[in-house]
């Protein structure tokens, strides 16, 4: 005796006809956009799966019922595919990178400063701050020879005589003394 063969849901069918239909037009878009239909698309870390998945979820979210009938939705999906892509491509995440000659490049270079305009001038201010709460003559020229400009951690060492390791157990002190000075105020 032969069995009866298993039927599909009518409405998983639905569901699979609409997502292979947004699928197509995702790699449409993809390919009219200049990338491979099966690749991830760089920037936003997608492939044309993930768009028509996530339409998918869109357009149920927005009241659409598989198991409904009615209307085709899959014109309406297709366009909200294109709509979706050409979001993600003008978003910030998109543009990640960028391509700089070298003229370019060295006008970035002299445009950027170290510090904000904000922190040099509140740098001296602070520091004179502390050096008036500070007892101790090391400390004092630590942070004079910050004011100088100093950076690294061999550098406070040349500046003050001392070694690299006393400079880190210095450069310690002075934090915590910093973090007390700051919960008195």
């Amino acid at each position: 005796m032969a069995e009866a063969g298993r039927k599909i849901d009518p409405v998983v069918a639905e569901a699979t006809r609409v997502y292979k239909a947004l699928k197509r037009c995702a790699k449409k878009e993809c390919a009219k956009a200049g990338y491979r239909p099966d690749a991830i698309i760089p920037g936003i870390s997608k492939t044309a799966e993930d768009l028509a998945a996530d339409t998918i979820v869109k357009l149920t979210l927005g009241g659409w019922d598989p198991a409904a009938g009615g209307e085709d939705i899959v014109p309406y999906g297709c366009v909200a595919v294109k709509n979706y892509f050409i979001d993600l491509r003008r978003s910030a995440a998109y543009k990640t990178t960028m391509s700089l000659d070298s003229e370019e490049f060295e006008k970035l270079k002299e445009a950027r400063t170290e510090k904000p305009p904000q922190q040099r001038i509140e740098l001296p201010q602070v520091i004179e701050k502390m050096k008036a709460r500070l007892t101790d003559e090391l400390e004092k020229a630590y942070l004079d020879a910050l004011e100088k400009g100093a950076k690294t951690r061999k550098e406070f060492a040349d500046d003050l005589g001392i070694t690299v390791e006393e400079v880190t157990k210095l450069q310690q002190r002075l934090v915590y003394k910093s973090e007390k000075m700051r919960d008195l105020l």
